[in-house]
C-alpha cells in the first residue's frame, strides 16, 4: 500500500477503507457488527498491531463510524488508544516520514480525536435501516407504492387510505 501525505486519507488503504465503509453502512445491522464486517475485508491489517497499516485501518474505520453516528465503542476506544499512545506517529516516524510532517500528523490526529469523542457526546442520528423491521415496513410501503401506480396507468383505482392492491369498482384514477 501507497501512503502520499500526512492526511488520514493520503493513502491506499485509506480510501479504499473508506469505499467499503460507505458500502458496509448501508447494512441493517448495529455497530458492533458493522464493525466485524469491516473487520473481515482486512483481517490481517486490523488484527495485527505490528502491521504498518494497523494504526491508520483502525483511525479510518473510527472517523467514518464518527462521520455516519454509528456508535461502536470498541472502534472508538481502539482509535483513542491509537492517538493517545501515539503509535501512528511511531509507525509512520519508522516510515520516514519527516519531523515537519509528522507535526502536521499530529494535528490530524488531533481533529480525528475530536471528531470520534464528539461522537460520543450525543449526537445520534436515526438510521432507519439499521432496523430490520423498519427495513421490510419501508420496502413493503414501496411495493404497494408501485402496486398503486401500475394499477393507476392502467385505469383501476384505489379508495383513498387504502392498501388494497385489488381496483376499488366505481372509481376514476386521479
Amino acid at each position: 500500500m501507497g501512503t502520499w501525505g500526512t492526511g488520514l486519507y493520503s493513502g491506499d488503504l485509506a480510501m479504499d477503507l473508506r469505499s467499503t465503509i460507505a458500502a458496509v453502512a448501508r447494512l441493517p445491522f448495529e455497530g458492533d457488527r458493522l464493525a466485524e464486517i469491516v473487520c473481515a475485508t482486512e483481517p490481517g491489517v486490523a488484527n495485527n498491531p505490528d502491521d504498518e497499516e494497523h494504526t491508520v485501518f483502525w483511525l479510518v474505520v473510527a472517523d467514518q463510524f464518527a462521520r455516519r453516528a454509528i456508535g461502536c465503542a470498541r472502534v472508538r476506544e481502539k482509535a483513542l488508544a491509537i492517538i493517545d499512545d501515539g503509535a501512528d506517529l511511531a509507525m509512520h516516524a519508522k516510515r520516514g516520514m519527516s519531523s515537519a510532517d509528522l507535526r502536521k500528523r499530529q494535528k490530524m490526529l488531533a481533529e480525528v480525536r475530536e471528531r470520534v469523542t464528539a461522537a460520543v457526546a450525543g449526537r445520534v442520528r436515526y438510521h432507519p435501516a439499521r432496523s430490520i423491521a423498519a427495513q421490510e415496513c419501508f420496502i413493503l410501503s414501496r411495493l404497494i407504492d408501485i402496486s398503486q401506480r401500475i394499477h393507476r396507468r392502467k385505469g383501476a383505482a384505489f379508495a383513498p387510505g387504502s392498501t388494497a392492491i385489488a381496483p376499488v369498482a366505481g372509481l376514476r384514477p386521479t
